[in-house]
């Protein structure tokens, strides 16, 4: 494994994850399991090419964020992609339930600049957007009902239980919090009317 902290062990961490998944994809049991991961891509260091090829420093320096971002992401979704191909059968008896999130959108530029020291209590409305707007797309077969268009990640398990498993969970509000920065982490601030 290389040195932890560098291009390359990021890379190799990535890669692991998304081989352990699809070897979990083809293990299929009798049991029902829970598998969760937290796959860290596609945020920086960005280096995965669309087609999967290794991006040295030299050529992320070399091109625009919205380029290394839109490659890494794309390269992603073809793993996610191949990932639900192996778990999905079409029948609504033994295919799995799937959820794929991202626990954040991408970071803002200046956020790029400060790091942990950027601010999300003086941060625009539109770096909050950027950050805060998340991606979540579920499988659900056998479930004919849509969930709420503006669930919040904190709800995800809890409709989804309530209509598989009868549990009677039911919605926390849906609202979204900033804190201040990364020294400040429990210092908490709703900014929830920013997106309704």
């Amino acid at each position: 494994m290389p040195e932890p902290g560098t291009r390359a062990h990021y890379r190799a961490v990535s890669d692991f994850q998304f081989a352990e998944l699809e070897r979990l994809a083809r293990d299929v049991g009798p049991r029902p399991r829970l598998v969760v991961a937290h796959v860290t891509v596609p945020h920086e260091p960005y280096v995965y090419a669309a087609d999967g090829s290794y991006v040295t420093a030299e050529q992320e320096a070399a091109r625009s964020r919205a380029t290394n971002t839109l490659d890494q992401v794309r390269f992603v979704n073809d793993r996610l992609e191949h990932l639900v191909d192996l778990l999905v059968s079409g029948d609504p008896a033994t295919d799995p339930i799937i959820v794929i999130q991202s626990d954040e959108g991408p970071h803002p530029a200046r956020q790029e600049e400060l790091g942990p020291a950027m601010d999300w209590f003086t941060a625009t409305e539109a770096e909050r957007a950027e950050k805060l707007r998340t991606l979540s797309a579920w499988y659900l077969p056998g479930i004919d009902e849509e969930p709420p268009e503006d669930i919040t990640g904190v709800n995800t398990w809890r409709w989804i239980l309530d209509r598989y498993l009868g549990t009677e969970f039911g919605l926390l509000p849906d609202r979204v919090w900033v804190y201040r920065d990364q020294d400040h982490a429990y210092d908490y601030r709703e900014v929830t009317d920013e997106f309704e």
